[in-house]
């Protein structure tokens, strides 16, 4: 009896394990679950990760208002998405204001004429996805295949030319 209830808890756990979900892919891997991720845009208009993950390269950026660094890469970036745009480079910027300061983006981002899409990744959503420890700023860009080609934190002006170059190529593949 002692052995059929150890074998039976022991196949009980095997088609446990064989039945879970997909462990979480390690940083630096592709995609992340990042294709079923929907998050909404400062004017409440949703942004489909899955109409922009594996389709564009894409240039995802953590950042926050209070954040002196992220705001030094946020024209970098404007200027990445006016240059390769038209050849299918786009940007999302995530935001990691909280309630005592999410009422400073919209005008932040509207007083600087940014043209990407911007959103404030209230449920952490996305932060859980790609930037686990909340490092700001922190990017990620992936490919047009949708796989992370870069996670990247912090920014200074000395990053511009190779970021600069790894989205020429991406683009032109």
């Amino acid at each position: 009896m002692r052995n059929n209830t150890a074998a039976l808890v022991l196949v009980s756990l095997l088609l446990a394990a064989c039945s879970a979900a997909p462990a979480a892919t390690a940083d630096g891997d592709s995609k992340s679950g990042l294709e079923s991720l929907v998050l909404y845009d400062l004017s409440g208009q949703p942004i489909d990760f899955g109409q922009l993950v594996g389709k564009k390269v894409l240039a995802i950026s953590f950042w926050g208002t209070f954040c002196k660094p992220c705001k030094s890469e946020m024209p970098f970036l404007q200027k990445m998405v006016e240059k390769y745009g038209a050849d299918g480079f786009e940007v999302l910027a995530i935001s990691l204001d909280t309630p005592d300061t999410e009422a400073s983006v919209r005008p932040f981002i509207q007083k600087n004429n940014y043209t990407f899409k911007v959103t404030i990744d209230r449920q952490s959503e996305a932060t859980q996805l790609l930037n686990s420890k909340s490092v700001l700023p922190f990017l990620v860009i992936l490919d047009r295949q949708g796989n992370i080609v870069k996670k990247k934190d912090g920014f200074t002006v000395g990053d511009q030319p190779a970021l600069e170059k790894l989205i020429q190529d991406l683009v032109a593949q």
